[in-house]
């Protein structure tokens, strides 16, 4: 009896076609360990870091490179960044109370003053940072600065503008 050679390849093709698709797979599968292993040893960036958009495509070149930048810490990234946030009162509040509360947040044990008012006030942050410091105010308007002060130097102040009407 004759064999259909038809019927015995039919199975070739579909198998051939399974076999290179694995394959592919498995090309994909090297190369991307490949490109991880490389980008985190090497160059020091992470996978997908070639997919980022720049954040200022218009910066001026500087003389290091994006990695070196990115290898040296900058005042932009450090943690020690003295922060001063006024939780209370508003700018701009009109209040009638001549004894007014301030309150926020600053840097832990951060040292606090506030001048503008009919004398300067000072205190301390807590432990979390939060402060309250109650100062006493002129009729009318006032300027006040609210000035934080940690243990590196470091400063920064906060602007508001409270009227007093009796």
């Amino acid at each position: 009896m004759a064999k259909n050679s038809s019927s015995d390849n039919a199975w070739e093709k579909p198998l051939l076609v399974i076999l290179s698709l694995i394959s592919l797979g498995l090309l994909v599968a090297i190369v991307y360990v490949w490109y991880t292993a490389l980008s985190t040893k090497e160059l020091g960036t992470k996978p997908g870091d070639f997919l980022k958009v720049e954040e200022s495509q218009n910066a001026t070149p500087s003389s290091s490179s994006k990695a070196e930048n990115e290898a040296s810490p900058s005042m932009e990234t450090t943690s020690n960044v003295l922060n001063l946030a006024i939780s209370g009162p508003k700018n701009e509040a009109v209040v009638d109370a001549k004894t007014l509360t301030i309150s926020g947040t600053t840097a832990p044990n951060a040292t606090i003053t506030v001048s503008g008012g009919k004398a300067e006030v000072a205190g301390s942050a807590d432990l979390v940072g939060g402060f309250q410091l109650d100062v006493t105010l002129e009729e009318g308007e006032n300027n006040l600065v609210v000035t934080a002060f940690d243990e590196a130097g470091s400063q920064v102040e906060k602007s508001l503008t409270i009227v007093y009407v009796p």
